[in-house]
């Protein structure tokens, strides 16, 4: 911030954890007060496991999907409805999302491209993936072992999805997009 000031600009620091309702409502209410609106949205926050980790992959599917999927998704539901005309949201997802989407059964790659997919069905699908990596029983259920993944064709999915929901909006031009970086 330091550095920011002395180029001229006044950055404002605000603290964020993805995975605190609290902290979502937070930041919600300090955009609002302060700004009276949002303009841009980039929804960057996510982790990964280090190849390394000792967590079992059950909890790491949980915890992964905690940040990257759920808690992006709170974010959005907290601070669209302070979105002014004319905004863009931003989520970043990952490329290896498209190669985990292609690992998935077929029966789950036409649920994922499925023009009618909605919100409430994708939460479904993120909730199956869950339940089958702590039930044991991911390849039985056509998921692949890359909790990581598929967080991000989470993510990807559920653009769509906003966009979708957008489009059939009174509001004026807003835009979603994924990022796959």
């Amino acid at each position: 911030i330091k550095q920011l000031n002395g180029e001229g600009l006044q950055p404002r620091f605000h603290q964020l954890d993805i995975t605190d309702k609290a902290s979502i409502d937070r930041i919600g209410q300090f955009l609002k007060s302060t700004y009276g609106g949002l303009d841009i949205l980039v929804n960057n926050a996510g982790i990964i496991f280090k190849a390394t980790a000792t967590e079992p992959f059950k909890v790491q599917a949980e915890v992964n999907l905690a940040t990257n999927f759920w808690g992006t998704l709170n974010v959005c539901n907290t601070l669209f409805p302070l979105l002014r005309p004319h905004p863009r949201v931003v989520n970043i997802s990952s490329m290896g999302s498209q190669m985990i989407a292609k690992k998935c059964s077929t029966e789950l790659q036409k649920k994922f491209t499925d023009p009618d997919l909605t919100m409430a069905n994708l939460e479904q699908l993120m909730n199956e993936f869950v339940s089958s990596a702590k039930d044991d029983c991911l390849k039985q259920k056509g998921w692949p072992e890359s909790e990581y993944g598929v967080s991000k064709v989470g993510v990807t999915l559920m653009s769509f999805a906003q966009q979708k929901q957008f489009n059939s909006n009174s509001r004026e031009d807003i835009i979603v997009n994924a990022v796959s970086q």
